[in-house]
């Protein structure tokens, strides 16, 4: 199996063990899942990921966003449509497999209702949304030497949930 895994403190990485555990259990339930999966874990403390899984089990989150300039910085690899990603709880463990749908570019001062309404419910309000994302990417960001502006780019990464436990 082939990991990106974009898990950015160490101590939440996710066990390798786990991971591939995770990935027979869906394996036999999903066919021809592929090999190729990023790992990510979204949100910022143990509370709030419970809530966006929580939230995306429900169906109520069904996209989150990224920043190019850290997946560049990173050498990460583009994301694009079809791309699975295993998402972990706070701890590492894997918890749901999504698959991105068409994601697309935008402005940070473009992100409108339009593409909120892909995040929980508790931030889909844009000034609400902007608040909580500038303070955590600003968070990521620091060790670039850049901050969040505008005029940056945001990857809007539509999914849908393809596994979870």
């Amino acid at each position: 199996m082939d990991l990106d895994i974009r898990i950015r403190e160490k101590f939440r990485v996710p066990n390798l063990d786990n991971i591939n555990l995770f990935y027979d259990k869906a394996n036999k339930v999903i066919f021809e899942l592929g090999e190729t999966f990023q790992v990510r874990s979204l949100g910022g403390n143990e509370e709030g990921t419970s809530k966006i899984l929580h939230f995306i089990k429900l169906g109520e989150k069904t996209g989150t966003f990224s920043l190019p300039w850290i997946a560049e910085e990173e050498g990460q690899a583009e994301t694009i449509s079809g791309d699975h990603v295993i998402l972990c709880d706070y701890n590492g463990y894997p918890k749901i497999i999504v698959q991105i749908n068409n994601p697309f570019l935008k402005r940070f001062d473009e992100i409108d209702n339009e593409i909120t309404k892909l995040d929980g419910p508790t931030i889909r309000e844009v000034k609400v949304w902007r608040e909580i994302h500038l303070k955590y990417w600003n968070s990521l960001l620091l060790k670039y030497n850049k901050e969040c502006k505008d005029d940056m780019p945001v990857l809007v990464e539509p999914f849908r949930v393809i596994y979870q436990e």
